[in-house]
C-alpha cells in the first residue's frame, strides 16, 4: 500500500511540474505578446510625435520668417512667405489631426493652443501689412518680438515636453 501511495504521490508531482511548466510558457508567450504589442505602440507613438513636431517647427519658421521687420533684398516677398506660411499650417493641422490618437492629451492641448496663437499672430499681420498699404501707421515690431521671444520660450517648452516623451534626456539627468 505505501508503495501505491507513493506512486500516485510521484505520478501527482510529475502532474504538478508539468502543469507548471505549461503556465510558465503559456506566461512566457503572453508576455512576449505584449512586449511586442507595445513595443510597436510606442513605435507610432515615437513616429507621431517626430512628424508633429517637425511640421510645427516648421509652421513656427516660416511665421519667423514672415513677421521679419527687416529683410534682405534677396528674400522672397511678404506675398510668397505667406503662402509658404499657409501651406505649413495646413501641413501641420492636417498631421496633427490625423496623428491625434498617438499624442498624450495634455501634449495635444499645448501643441494646439501654441499652433492656434501662431495662427494668430500670422493674421495679425497680414492685417497689418494691409493697413500699412493702406497708409495706416501701423507698428509691427510687437508681433515680431512675440513670436521671437514669448512663442520661442513656449515652443523650447513644447520641446523639452516632446523630448521627454521620446526618452530623450541628457546622461547625466539619469
Amino acid at each position: 500500500m505505501d508503495k501505491n501511495v507513493e506512486k500516485h504521490k510521484a505520478m501527482l508531482q510529475a502532474q504538478n511540474a508539468v502543469a507548471i511548466e505549461r503556465l510558465r510558457s503559456e506566461f512566457r508567450q503572453q508576455s512576449l505578446e505584449h512586449e511586442v504589442k507595445y513595443r510597436r505602440t510606442d513605435e507610432k507613438i515615437a513616429e507621431r510625435l517626430d512628424e508633429v513636431y517637425r511640421r510645427l517647427l516648421h509652421f513656427y519658421k516660416c511665421i519667423v520668417s514672415y513677421v521679419k521687420l527687416i529683410e534682405d533684398s534677396s528674400e522672397p516677398s511678404k506675398e510668397v512667405k505667406l503662402e509658404e506660411t499657409a501651406k505649413a499650417n495646413k501641413e501641420f493641422w492636417d498631421c496633427f489631426i490625423l496623428g491625434r490618437l498617438y499624442i498624450p492629451p495634455t501634449l495635444f492641448k499645448t501643441t494646439k493652443a501654441f499652433a492656434h496663437k501662431l495662427t494668430s499672430i500670422t493674421n495679425d499681420f497680414t492685417s497689418d501689412l494691409q493697413d500699412r498699404k493702406g497708409g495706416r501707421e501701423v507698428d509691427g515690431v510687437h508681433l515680431s518680438r512675440e513670436i521671437n521671444e514669448e512663442q520661442a520660450s513656449v515652443l523650447s517648452s513644447l520641446v523639452e515636453e516632446f523630448q521627454r516623451r521620446l526618452g530623450v534626456f541628457d546622461l547625466d539627468e539619469e
